[in-house]
């Protein structure tokens, strides 16, 4: 039976570097605060260098906070090695011992606590099972594929029943459909054992598809914390939209307000759109709105004139770019096998899904 998972709480964490060469100060991450609770899938999602990695580096103890608090449960454990946090964490890199059994790299950290030999049986022969190895615990790590590897490194994290499980881009080595294959094998397990989880990606993908919540972080700030449709429906910022997905951004004006619905000067006709959120809106106002890809129709009649400039038959939808009014407009549309292909040069008509239209 799983020990009982943990909440993880951030306040005020600040990391800074400083450079040996001149003394320059950088802050690797600004004075973020966060509370994951207990049992949760959460994900920090950001680009490289945005202070993910150095987030979960933190909550696992190998770096220090420059200053904040970082609680495990109850317990601040600033000062804590990371040996004694009640966390694990999976690598991107596996860190297998290539002399040791399957077995054994599982069973290594309950030798290391001194477990006794029946108990650290039975322990690792539910894990081995849990993670779809039965059968394979006598072979050595270069006798596996790169996701059965994987596998072993996320039994060994979980035989430890620790509080908070920490992923650090533990798929970043597969191909692409065994990515996929993974990441549902992961929630699976998460969900199957309750665990608190935080799992660090650039793989938009990914968090999408794992999280109860996702964190996105730029520059060492969390720019947004929500739902996975949240975030993409939602957008807290153009930064936001445009990582999270494919984005249309259009400039417009706020001509009239409403009591449930905006009228919207955009793409050079008026559209009524619902009035969302609490931002306080004025009528004159520049605005600025984000259209996703499949949020648009494209055909023969429509309310919009376009003109093709590129189409791409991507499978199971048809990329296309349109000129609408001077904008670039991204189009995804679906099954394209059932419809008719626009070329490049053929002028269209385009419709927008006004619910799907955010203000930003």
């Amino acid at each position: 039976m799983m020990r009982e998972s943990k909440s993880v709480l951030l306040e005020n964490i600040v990391k800074e570097y400083i450079s040996q060469e001149n003394k320059s100060v950088f802050t690797a991450v600004n004075n973020i605060s966060l509370k994951i609770e207990a049992g949760d899938f959460v994900t920090l999602l950001g680009p490289s260098g945005c202070g993910k990695t150095t987030t979960l580096r933190m909550i696992a103890g190998f770096e220090e906070v420059t200053s904040g608090n970082i609680y495990l449960g109850n317990d601040n454990v600033n000062e804590v090695t990371p040996d004694k946090r009640d966390t694990t964490m999976v690598f991107q890199s596996y860190a297998l011992f290539p002399h040791y059994t399957i077995y054994d790299n599982i069973a290594y950290g309950l030798k290391i606590k001194k477990m006794n030999k029946d108990e650290i049986k039975k322990k690792t022969e539910k894990i081995l099972d849990l993670v779809g190895l039965n059968g394979m615990e006598n072979r050595y790590p270069n006798q596996l594929s790169g996701g059965q590897q994987q596998r072993v490194a996320l039994a060994r994290a979980l035989v430890m029943e620790p509080g908070v499980l920490l992923f650090d881009e533990p798929l970043s080595n597969l191909d692409a459909k065994l990515r996929v294959v993974m990441r549902n094998e992961i929630r699976r397990i998460q969900k199957t054992l309750g665990l608190t989880s935080v799992y660090v990606t650039h793989d938009q993908a990914e968090a999408m598809s794992l999280s109860d919540k996702i964190i996105i972080m730029n520059k060492g700030n969390i720019e947004q914390i929500g739902t996975p449709t949240e975030i993409y429906q939602q957008p807290a910022s153009e930064f936001v939209a445009d990582f999270i997905g494919v984005a249309n951004f259009v400039d417009g004006v706020i001509d009239h307000i409403g009591k449930d619905f905006l009228d919207v000067t955009m793409l050079g006709q008026s559209i009524k759109l619902p009035l969302k959120g609490n931002k306080p809106r004025c009528e004159g106002d520049k605005i600025r709105l984000v259209i996703r890809p499949e949020a648009i129709t494209i055909g023969h009649e429509g309310d919009y004139d376009g003109l093709v400039e590129s189409s791409m038959f991507m499978g199971s939808v048809q990329d296309y770019t349109v000129r609408v009014d001077n904008e670039i407009l991204k189009i995804e549309d679906s099954n394209p096998i059932s419809k008719t292909v626009f070329n490049i040069g053929e002028k269209v008509k385009v419709s927008l899904k006004e619910e799907s239209i955010h203000i930003l």
